[in-house]
């Protein structure tokens, strides 16, 4: 082996001759110990070694391959399981290479063990994914198949093949002039020739028979092409649409009979006019729901506009009465009446405008770096599947807030799968927490900042990407409902204006704005009722 093999870090070279009749192993390579946690020499003073770090489910297959490298023969590589000294499960190929003398025989075996952890890792998340994907097609209750470049089935799921009555293994490599009659298969083919013609998806109607009975589908079907341009499998997606073909013949029967059947037709008109007063009685209680809904509003409003008076007339009645003398009777009636009535006034106010207000928000103090932990953990999944680094730098000591801990969540959670989306390549998310004296410690200026006092005790949040950022331009109206920056049918554009809604909710104030090296920042702030620094 030559110096620059035996060099490698990932790699352990061994070699086994025999002494006296038995075997003697010899381990070198630097990669010895970052493959197995073991030194050279720990595994040549304790040849058993080799035998315990095997997983114990290989145990017996790497027993095999050493009794045929010790008969003089040469096993083919084998990939199995170790236990790392630090207890960690590692994957290793151990390659064994027999040496022998000129007549033949055995006279050593050399090795090569590669840590081949990260290639598993990478097979174990193409399978799990091969398996996802197979689990949408077997659970869609349309036919879904895939075809090669000669019109072989190489994927089917699970409805064609319980509809069909054939196993997997019956249906791949088969065209549909095995599987089909001979009319059904030169119809299919035919309508694959023109998806292969159009290099594009194209729709077209096909009766299929199974279990005795022809059914009517609409199948979809469109071409995979290669980077060169050129088809190299075709994908169909049919959906028996026999029920939605049977009801319209029966809609055009029952048409049919109402143009010739003049009674029908009254009947049916009947039926239009009493749908029509349906539908004006409907519109009439939505009207009467708006007109509610704006009463309730304005009451708020006057709620409000009458609870200061009230509160007037009671502080001068509270006045008028310490003033009076003790002997003045009447008028201590009177206005012990006033109070009654003004105080009965009040509480109906009270409760008018407990009526108006939403009830759903429950705040109460919370740790801010705590519910981000909590919220980071909910998207973790998304993160590993984005290759999105996660740093945090969140304070250990921050005051409490008052929050709705579900509705911040929310927030978090909203921000966090925003940014992810904004990384599509992999990036760096990073979270961080503070606090301080508004406009002392943290200096903020802008709109969304307005209502805070300057000296006010906060706690920031702030959310950051290592994405493209967004738009200068778009700025203005990233929190205007239905406004995204998107591709269509990615987001609906309410994600961001219900965050601010929520942070609205709190008294805290949210703002967006672009890193100079890139990505886009969400500064977020709270107040909090402790008075500390």
């Amino acid at each position: 082996m030559n110096e620059r093999a035996q060099d490698s870090a990932t790699d352990v070279f061994y070699a086994v001759t025999l002494e006296q009749g038995r075997p003697a192993w010899t381990v070198h390579g630097p990669g010895c110990e970052a493959v197995t946690g073991y030194t050279a020499g720990e595994l040549q003073a304790d040849p058993s070694l080799w035998h315990r770090i095997a997983h114990s489910e290989d145990r017996l297959a790497v027993a095999a391959q050493a009794d045929r490298i010790l008969k003089g023969e040469a096993p083919p590589p084998l990939e199995h399981r170790i236990i790392h000294k630090s207890g960690a499960i590692r994957w290793i190929r151990n390659t064994p290479v027999i040496r022998e003398d000129d007549l033949g025989r055995m006279i050593a075996c050399d090795g090569l063990i590669s840590d081949i952890t990260e290639r598993k890792a990478v097979e174990e998340q193409h399978r799990l994914r091969a398996a996802q994907m197979q689990a949408i097609l077997d659970n869609s209750p349309a036919i879904i198949h895939l075809k090669d470049a000669q019109g072989r089935y190489i994927l089917t799921n699970r409805r064609f093949q319980q509809l069909f009555h054939l196993s997997a293994e019956e249906v791949l490599g088969k065209t549909p002039h095995d599987l089909f009659p001979r009319e059904t298969a030169s119809v299919l083919c035919n309508h694959d020739k023109k998806v292969r013609a159009a290099l594009a998806p194209l729709e077209f109607e096909e009766t299929l028979s199974h279990d005795g009975e022809p059914h009517t589908y609409l199948s979809v079907k469109f071409p995979l092409l290669d980077a060169a341009g050129v088809p190299y499998a075709l994908c169909g997606i049919s959906t028996d649409i026999t029920g939605r073909k049977q009801a319209a013949e029966q809609l055009e029967r029952v048409c049919a009979e109402l143009f010739q059947n003049e009674a029908a037709l009254k009947t049916a008109l009947e039926q239009l006019q009493l749908a029509n007063k349906n539908l004006q009685a409907t519109q009439a209680q939505l009207i009467q729901a708006a007109k509610l809904e704006l009463v309730g509003t304005l009451a708020a409003g006057v709620a409000h506009e009458v609870k200061n008076p009230l509160q007037t007339i009671l502080m001068g009645v509270d006045y008028l009465a310490s003033g009076l003398p003790r002997a003045n009777d009447n008028i201590t009636l009177v206005l012990s009446d006033m109070r009654d009535a003004v105080t009965r006034a009040n509480a109906i106010v009270r409760d008018l405008l407990e009526l108006s207000a939403a009830t759903a928000f429950e705040p109460v103090e919370e740790d801010l770096s705590s519910l981000v932990e909590r919220s980071l953990r909910l998207v973790k999944s998304e993160t590993v599947a984005s290759k999105i680094h996660v740093s945090c730098e969140l304070s250990p000591n921050l005051p409490p807030v008052l929050l709705d801990r579900r509705k911040m969540e929310q927030v978090f959670i909203n921000l966090f799968l925003n940014a992810l989306q904004a990384m599509s390549q992999g990036g760096v998310l990073t979270v961080a927490t503070r606090h301080g004296r508004f406009g002392q410690d943290l200096k903020m200026s802008g709109p969304a900042f307005a209502h805070l006092q300057p000296g006010e005790l906060v706690v920031i949040a702030e959310v950051r990407d290592t994405g493209k950022g967004v738009p200068e331009e778009h700025l203005p109206r990233i929190f205007d409902p239905f406004f995204t920056t998107k591709a269509v049918g990615v987001g609906t554009g309410l994600g961001l204006s219900v965050v601010k809604n929520i942070v609205d909710l709190h008294g805290g104030a949210i703002a967006i704005h672009n890193a100079p090296p890139g990505g886009a920042v969400v500064t977020l702030v709270l107040k909090t009722q402790h008075n500390q620094a």
